[in-house]
């Protein structure tokens, strides 16, 4: 299990430390607290950008996938 600083999911996300923090207290991402410090799992970072995929193109009828399947 790889764990993430939240600068580096908001690096990876192009979001601010602070939306991270709420993703976390939303259960959005799986995080631990670790003494003061808190981690994110990755996996959890990579189901919630699938999540975010699934709801755009269900949102817009348009597949987030089909773009880079067709390249």
């Amino acid at each position: 299990m790889k764990l993430l600083r939240p600068d580096q999911v908001a690096n990876k996300l192009s979001i601010s430390k602070r939306k991270v923090y709420y993703l976390c207290q939303d259960g959005e991402l799986s995080a631990l607290k670790i003494g003061t410090c808190i981690r994110i799992v990755d996996a959890s970072v990579d189901r919630f950008l699938e999540k975010q995929m699934q709801k755009f193109s269900l949102d817009t009828g348009f597949s987030a996938h089909s773009k880079q399947q067709s390249a």
